[in-house]
């Protein structure tokens, strides 16, 4: 999965460049490129938080891409943990993409994204240079997607140890009882007072 997501952005990274060379009088201007908007379908703005009248640059769709793919991971994992939802395999992703969605449709993947882009633009001081604002956008992406996964796999290990110990103790009490019941039986077969 880590691979796939991996290359799923190095995919997003080179798009632009992609993008350019299938129209040919684009020359390739990083910025000017990267700022440049895309007309997308309803749908895709609905599931990505977008408002129907506001145009989205290419900088600003990957990102918005990349926090969807980021936060589709991170519930994922959380999924796990919810015994309602049995998290494992496509049951769990399907959860998680729906999650996902509802998120996207309430406008908190593109909030999510405007955060990151004004905080990888350093307050204004390199927002003039587009794809370093991109890059440092995506590098945060990355690592805070990395540091949610390890975070909840540490969580997830905990709670699956803490059900094991309890269905331990569990097993423990009844088989205590089960020592204690016999005891009595054997007491009352032999005709004395419990």
């Amino acid at each position: 999965m880590k691979e796939k997501f991996i290359l799923l952005l190095v995919l997003l990274l080179i798009s632009p460049s992609v993008l350019a060379a299938d129209e040919p009088n684009v020359t390739i201007s990083s910025t000017s490129l990267l700022d440049s908007p895309v007309n997308l379908p309803y749908p895709v703005k609905l599931f990505l938080g977008i408002k129907d009248a506001e145009s989205v640059s290419i900088t600003k769709l990957i990102v918005l891409i990349g926090v969807f793919i980021m936060i589709l991971l991170v519930l994922h994992s959380v999924i796990g943990l919810i015994p309602l939802l049995d998290g494992e395999g496509v049951k769990g992703f399907f959860s998680a993409l729906v999650i996902s969605l509802v998120l996207g449709i309430t406008g908190s993947t593109y909030f999510l994204t405007d955060l990151l882009l004004s905080i990888s633009s350093i307050f204004g001081l390199i927002e003039s240079i587009g794809w370093l604002t991109f890059t440092i956008a995506l590098i945060v992406i990355l690592a805070l997607t990395w540091f949610l996964k390890k975070f909840m796999k540490k969580i997830t290990q905990s709670y699956r140890e803490q059900r094991a110990r309890e269905e331990g103790h569990n097993v423990g009490r009844m088989d205590k009882r089960a020592e204690d019941f016999a005891e009595q039986e054997r007491k009352l077969a032999k005709g004395e007072e419990i």
